[in-house]
Order: structure tokens, then C-alpha cells, then sequence
């Protein structure tokens, strides 16, 4: 009888309804994964090696007072 685009609007809406849920479920699932893969590359003796080649006189050692007498010190 009288067709106003009832069923046709409520079928799109779920269709972007859908869509925007799956779009979302992949980036989820793409930052799982990219965590994961983070995870599983972390590196505790790499890490610290780079650190110290990238501040390398903050974890040198002083160099060697030598000792000098004044003239009333011996």
C-alpha cells in the first residue's frame, strides 16, 4: 500500500550499525596484535646496552684522582 521507506531505512541503519562494529573489531584486533608483537619483542639486555652506548659518560668511571701533597701534607 503505502511504502515510505520505513523497512529500507531501518535495514541501512543496521547495515552501518554493523559495519561500524566490525570496522571497530578489526582495529581492535590490530592493536592486539601490534601489542603483542611489542611485547614479545622487548628486550631487557638490548635495552640497557643501548642505553648505556646513548649516555656512555654518565656510566663512566671518574678518571683517576692523583694525589697531590700540599706543602705542609706529607
Amino acid at each position: 500500500c503505502c511504502d515510505l521507506g520505513y523497512h529500507q531505512s531501518i535495514s541501512k541503519v543496521f547495515r552501518y550499525y554493523l559495519a561500524s562494529r566490525q570496522w571497530a573489531q578489526q582495529n581492535m584486533s590490530a592493536g592486539m596484535y601490534q601489542l603483542d608483537t611489542a611485547l614479545s619483542e622487548l628486550s631487557q639486555n638490548q635495552d640497557r646496552d643501548t642505553l648505556m652506548q646513548a649516555n656512555i659518560s654518565a656510566f663512566c668511571l671518574p678518571l683517576r684522582f692523583q694525589y697531590q701533597p700540599y706543602e705542609g701534607d706529607q
